[in-house]
């Protein structure tokens, strides 16, 4: 079972209604035109960055930190890779609408972004 097909404007809504995290936009400036909108959803208590939300090549991507073990377990999966943009032994790329990793799946990694991000 794979993921619904999301949106980007979907997806940050579900990463802030699960998490209560906040939306960013620091790798952004205003009055530049940027390729690229990197969408970041940080922690309230701390500002630290718990998912990276973007669209590249028409395509939704999220990064989520997650433990080494289940970061590498998981990049075996079709459209998933080492964080793009972070640590990539911490941080994964989820290609979204490509990818066989279910709704629930993709729920609890995201809850376990903000778990590993909470301290």
């Amino acid at each position: 079972m794979t993921t619904t097909r999301l949106t980007t404007d979907g997806l940050i809504k579900k990463i802030m209604a699960q998490t209560g995290g906040y939306l960013a936009f620091p790798f952004n400036h205003v009055g530049e035109q940027a390729a690229i909108v990197f969408a970041t959803i940080k922690q309230r208590h701390n500002h630290k960055i718990l998912a990276m939300v973007y669209q590249k090549d028409d395509q939704v991507m999220v990064d989520l930190k997650l433990t080494p073990a289940h970061s590498e377990s998981i990049r075996t999966l079709k459209d998933v890779a080492p964080g793009a943009h972070f640590n990539q032994r911490y941080w994964t790329t989820i290609t979204i609408n490509a990818t066989a990793i279910s709704d629930q799946k993709l729920t609890a990694m995201i809850a376990e972004s903000a778990k590993l991000t909470s301290r």
